[in-house]
């Protein structure tokens, strides 16, 4: 079992070398989107997009929500060892996306708006 784990390991990292090894700027440009941009895009669309707002419909508080969104996040991103650290940005990015951008969104939407 712990064969296959490490041939797992071995091929991942085979794959990151040969997506890395590039000729042309062009080339740069699409790892940075895909290794970088894109899963930041997805995990706080994910995480501070719908499972945020399964918490605010779930819970009567929103405080609950984002303890919920943060310990879910720290779950999903499997490391036992910086849970905590995890738990903690998830929160505060949680708050950030409850208090700041959302209700910023919405005046910046009724200003246009009006």
């Amino acid at each position: 079992m712990l064969s296959i784990g490490v041939k797992l390991s071995e091929q991942r990292t085979l794959i990151f070398e040969n997506m890395l090894d590039m000729y042309q700027w062009q080339e740069l440009i699409f790892c940075i989107f895909l290794l970088a941009v894109l899963p930041a895009f997805l995990e706080e669309y994910l995480f501070r997009g719908i499972i945020l707002k399964v918490g605010e419909s779930q819970y009567k508080k929103q405080r609950t929500a984002i303890i919920f969104q943060a310990f879910v996040f720290s779950l999903l991103h499997f490391s036992i060892f910086e849970f905590l650290g995890i738990f903690m940005m998830g929160a505060v990015f949680g708050w950030v996306a409850s208090y700041i951008i959302i209700p910023i969104a919405y005046w910046l939407l009724l200003a246009k708006g009006l």
